[in-house]
C-alpha cells in the first residue's frame, strides 16, 4: 500500500487546500494519515469514510512566545512518537507552521512539501525552508509566481508544481437549498438584488471603500454583501458610505457558499504591502468561478489571470471612477465574462496535476 503521512499544523477544517490535498490523495488510492491539531465532528466522519485515519495533536497553553514555542516543539515531538510506529512512510507537510516545527526530522523522511505562503517577511520561516526545500522529493506551491520565486531563492533545480487552491467541495443543487432554509433571514434580507460579493477579512489592508462607492452609484437594483470577520471596525466605515450593505460576520465552510451561490458579481483585493499578496492565490478565484461569477480585483500580478482569462477586471482600487468603468464593462457583457468564469474553474484540475506528480516522482517505485 502506498503511505502518506500529511502533516499539517492547524485545524483541518480551516485550511481549504488542506482539505483538498487529503481527499484527491484517498481518492487516488493512497493509504492516508492525517496528522494535526484537531478535526471537527463532521470532517471525521467525512475522512473516516474516505478511509484516512487521523492523530489530533491539540495545542494547549498560553499565547506567550514562550508557550507558542513549547507547542511547536510538543507538536514535533508526537509527529515524530507517530512516524516511528509507522516505519518509512512518505511524508507531506503543509504550510510554514508545520514545516518549522518538525525543522530536521522532515530529512529523516521522503518528503513532499505544500507551501501555500511565501512568508518572505519571515526570517525564521525562511530559515526553515532552506534547510529542507532541495531534499523535498516533490513541492507544491498554488500560484506561478511564487514557484518561480522560490526556484530563485532557494536555488531550486526543479520548479515546484503549481496547485492552485480549487475547493474540492462546491455544494450540489439539493445542499444549497437545504441552506436557503438553514439561512432564511439572511436570504430573505437579500431578496432579489443583484449582489456583488466579497468575502474574506474585513481589515484597513482589504480596504474596499471606492469599490462600494462605485456600486452605489449602480443604482437600488444592486445590494453590497459581505462575509467574514470584521477586524478592524470596517463595516462602520463602509456603512457611512452605503447604509444598505448586507453583512454576515461568520459562516463555516461550506455555508458561505450558498451566498457565493446567489451572488452577481465577486470582488477581491489584496494590497500591495508585501510580495505574498502582491503574488496571491486566493480561494475565492475559484469559490466565484464555480458558480461562473464575474470578478473585479485591485490590480496587482496575482489578480491579473482574471484578464488573461477573460473572467473578470482588475482595477486601481484608489481610482473609483476607474472602479466604475470597469463594474460596467462586466455587467454590459456579463454573459461572455460569466461563461470564462467557469470555464477557468472547469479547466483547473488538481487532482490529475496531484496524480502526474506522484506518478512521475521516484517515491513508491517499489509499487510501479
Amino acid at each position: 500500500m502506498k503511505e502518506i503521512v500529511y502533516i499539517h499544523k492547524d485545524r483541518f477544517e480551516r485550511r481549504p487546500p488542506v482539505i483538498s490535498a487529503v481527499m484527491i490523495l484517498a481518492d487516488l488510492g493512497y493509504n492516508v494519515t492525517l496528522i494535526d491539531e484537531g478535526v471537527s465532528d463532521n470532517w471525521k466522519e467525512i475522512l473516516l469514510q474516505k478511509g484516512v485515519a487521523c492523530h489530533e495533536i491539540i495545542p494547549s497553553g498560553k499565547r506567550d512566545i514562550v508557550s507558542k514555542f513549547m507547542i511547536y516543539y510538543l507538536f514535533k515531538k508526537k509527529c515524530s512518537e507517530i512516524l516511528i510506529g509507522m516505519g518509512n512512510p512518505v511524508i507531506w507537510v503543509e504550510g510554514h507552521p508545520a514545516l518549522f516545527s518538525l525543522g530536521s526530522l522532515i530529512n529523516k523522511y521522503r518528503h513532499i512539501l505544500q507551501i501555500q505562503e511565501l512568508h518572505d517577511t519571515s526570517k525564521l520561516f525562511m530559515k526553515a525552508t532552506r534547510k529542507v526545500i532541495n531534499s523535498a522529493s516533490l513541492v507544491f506551491m498554488p500560484e506561478y509566481n511564487r514557484s518561480v520565486l522560490y526556484q530563485v531563492w532557494f536555488g531550486m533545480k526543479k520548479r515546484a508544481v503549481v496547485l492552485p487552491n480549487k475547493p474540492y467541495f462546491i455544494p450540489s443543487k439539493d445542499e444549497l437549498s437545504r441552506l436557503k432554509i438553514k439561512y432564511a433571514s439572511l436570504v430573505e434580507e437579500i431578496g432579489e438584488k443583484k449582489v456583488f460579493l466579497y468575502q474574506g477579512y474585513l481589515d484597513e489592508d482589504r480596504d474596499i471603500s471606492s469599490v462600494i462607492s462605485a456600486i452605489k452609484r449602480m443604482g437600488d437594483e444592486y445590494r453590497v454583501v459581505l462575509v467574514g470577520k470584521d477586524l478592524a471596525g470596517m463595516m462602520e466605515k463602509y456603512k457611512r458610505i452605503d447604509e444598505k450593505i448586507v453583512y454576515i460576520e461568520y459562516l463555516p465552510a461550506p455555508d458561505y457558499l450558498l451566498f457565493t451561490s446567489m451572488a452577481f458579481i465577486g470582488i477581491m483585493t489584496y494590497t500591495p504591502t508585501h510580495l505574498n499578496n502582491v503574488f496571491c492565490a486566493p480561494n475565492k478565484i475559484f469559490e466565484y468561478s464555480a458558480f461562473g461569477l464575474p470578478m473585479i480585483g485591485n490590480d496587482i500580478p496575482g489578480l491579473k489571470a482574471l484578464e488573461y482569462e477573460k473572467a473578470g477586471e482588475v482595477a486601481d482600487f484608489g481610482d473609483e471612477e476607474g472602479i466604475f468603468k470597469s463594474i460596467k464593462k462586466l455587467v454590459d457583457d456579463y454573459d461572455t465574462y460569466s461563461m470564462h468564469s467557469r470555464a477557468f474553474f472547469e479547466r483547473t484540475d488538481n487532482k490529475l496535476t496531484i496524480k502526474n506528480a506522484l506518478d512521475k516522482s521516484n517515491l513508491f517505485e517499489e509499487y510501479k
